[in-house]
C-alpha cells in the first residue's frame, strides 16, 4: 500500500506567531518523511488557504493537515488523525478566549452555529458539523467534490460587519458535498491566548486573577515558605535568629 502524501499547509499571518509551534513542527517532519510544509503569507486568511489548496491538487498530494501557528500539538498528532482512515478529521482544541469552550458544533445553518458540549462519557472519534481549522487533516479528494475553486471565502457573520469567517462557511460546503466531519477527542491541540495576570484580594485573601476581555480564572498567591502559619517551627527559629 502506497504512503499518502501530505501537504502541512500553514496560512500565516504577517506578524509573527506561536515559535513553540515551529519546534514541534519540525519534530512532525522528522517523524513523517512523507510530509511536506506550504506556507502561505498574506493577510487575507481565505486567500492563504485557496494558495494551498491549490498547491495540494497540483502536486498530488493524498492530504492536507491544516494548522495554525497559534495552536500547539504533539509530534505524534499527525500519525494518530492518519490512522483513522477518513475523508476529513480534526483534534479537540477550545477557543482563545473563556469560557475556552471547544471549538466544535452539532449544527452549522447560514445563521447559526450550535455549540458541542463535552460530555463525561465521551472519547475517540464523534460525528460534528464543524470545528475549528487547526489539526484538520482532510483528502484533497474532498475539494474537487466542493467546486472546482474558491473553497475558502470571505463571510460576515449575520448582522455583524467588522468581523468574517472562512471556517463554518468552509463545513456547510464539506456537508454540502456529502462529506461526513469526524472530531477526535484523543487527539488535542492547545490555543495559546493573549492573558493579563493581576494581583488582587478577593475575601480578605490575596489571589492571582488571569483576565482577557473579563477574569477567568482566580488562584491564590503563593505564600512565603516560612511563614509563622505554613510553617510554625521554621518561624519561631527565624524569630530567634
Amino acid at each position: 500500500m502506497p504512503v499518502p502524501q501530505i501537504l502541512v499547509g500553514v496560512p500565516c499571518r504577517l506578524a509573527g506567531g506561536f515559535r513553540p509551534f515551529d519546534t514541534v513542527l519540525a519534530q512532525t517532519l522528522k517523524m513523517t518523511p512523507n510530509a511536506t510544509v506550504a506556507y502561505a503569507m498574506t493577510g487575507v486568511l481565505p486567500g492563504a488557504r485557496n494558495r494551498i489548496v491549490r498547491e495540494a491538487l497540483s502536486g498530488g498530494y493524498d492530504y492536507i493537515w491544516w494548522l495554525d501557528d497559534d495552536q500547539p500539538f504533539a509530534p505524534t498528532d499527525l500519525s494518530q488523525l492518519l490512522a483513522h482512515d477518513l475523508d476529513a478529521v480534526v483534534p479537540l482544541s477550545c477557543r482563545r478566549g473563556a469560557p475556552f469552550l471547544p471549538l466544535l458544533y452539532d449544527e452549522i445553518t447560514d445563521d447559526y452555529a450550535r455549540q458541542h458540549f463535552l460530555h463525561d462519557h465521551e472519547q475517540g472519534l464523534i460525528k460534528v458539523a464543524a470545528a475549528g481549522f487547526a489539526g484538520l487533516l482532510i483528502r484533497t479528494a474532498c475539494f474537487p467534490r466542493m467546486g472546482a475553486d474558491g473553497w475558502f471565502e470571505f463571510v460576515h457573520p449575520p448582522g455583524n460587519y467588522d468581523d468574517y469567517a472562512e471556517d463554518l462557511p468552509f463545513y456547510r460546503k464539506l456537508a454540502a458535498a456529502g462529506i461526513q466531519l469526524y472530531c477526535d477527542l484523543d487527539t488535542r491541540f492547545g490555543h495559546a491566548v493573549t492573558a493579563v495576570a493581576y494581583i488582587v484580594k478577593q475575601q480578605g485573601k490575596w489571589v492571582t486573577v488571569l483576565a482577557d476581555h473579563e477574569p477567568f480564572v482566580a488562584f491564590p498567591q503563593v505564600r512565603h515558605p516560612l511563614s509563622i502559619s505554613a510553617h510554625p517551627s521554621a518561624g519561631r527559629r527565624m524569630a530567634s535568629s
